[in-house]
């Protein structure tokens, strides 16, 4: 559940921006990668093997301006090449916190351990180490990826909250999937638990009951909070 019940409006009485919507596929499974915001193909996303990635800059609590929201769109052949590995490290360590970041993996991340080149097995390496901790920056990656599976993120860059999927294991074929954030999703997403805690703390100093919480209580939601989504769990169930 998140913390907005409901989508802002514009003048015009229609929502800033709907659902994104993520779709990865590897060879023999579509092939592809896709990335939709508010039920449009986005015109100019990266659509290459490997990790295909757009990061936006919000310009209000949870929406994004499509005029001037979009900070970059690039693809990373992590497959073939270490240099590709870093070059998506570098790119994400660039961004600042807070960066509302897509990603969808297409063909295949990183290789076949038993069936890779000499290049390729140095960049599924990079991958496993500097690459998989660049993820976890953006959300929980924890899996690595195998030969041509599905792969979807949606997260924010040092936030803990992030919605992603992989694609089933399903050997040479390959495998798909796909992730769809709502508006909120993102909202919830974008909070760090300390501002959850800030919160807590202010409503426990408020005048009027039911707000009135006492603090020893609010400094167990705050540390509660803070270990599921360490964990990788939603904050509410």
């Amino acid at each position: 559940m998140g913390l907005c019940a409901s989508s802002p409006e514009d003048p015009s009485g229609s929502p800033t921006i709907g659902e994104i919507k993520l779709t990865s596929a590897g060879m023999g499974a579509g092939n592809l990668a896709a990335i939709s915001v508010a039920g449009k193909l986005l015109p100019n996303a990266p659509n290459s093997r490997g990790l295909n990635c757009v990061a936006y800059r919000l310009s209000g609590a949870t929406w994004l301006d499509d005029s001037t929201a979009l900070i970059s769109a690039r693809s990373f052949d992590t497959y073939e090449d270490e240099r590709n590995v870093q070059a998506f490290v570098d790119w994400v360590r660039r961004l600042e916190d807070g960066t509302l970041v897509l990603v969808a993996a297409k063909d295949s991340v990183s290789c076949d351990p038993d069936n890779c080149s000499r290049n390729q097995e140095k960049a599924r390496d990079v991958m496993q180490t500097k690459g998989m901790r660049a993820l976890g920056s953006i959300g929980q990656c924890r899996k690595y990826f195998t030969m041509r599976q599905g792969f979807c993120l949606c997260g924010f860059k040092g936030r803990w909250g992030s919605m992603l999927k992989y694609g089933r294991k399903s050997g040479w074929s390959g495998s798909a999937c796909s992730l769809t954030c709502t508006p909120s999703d993102i909202a919830s997403m974008r909070f760090h638990p300390k501002d959850l805690a800030g919160l807590i703390a202010l409503l426990s100093v408020a005048e009027h009951p039911p707000y009135n919480i006492p603090q020893q209580v609010c400094n167990g939601i705050a540390l509660c909070v803070t270990i599921r989504c360490a964990l990788g769990f939603s904050w509410f169930i």
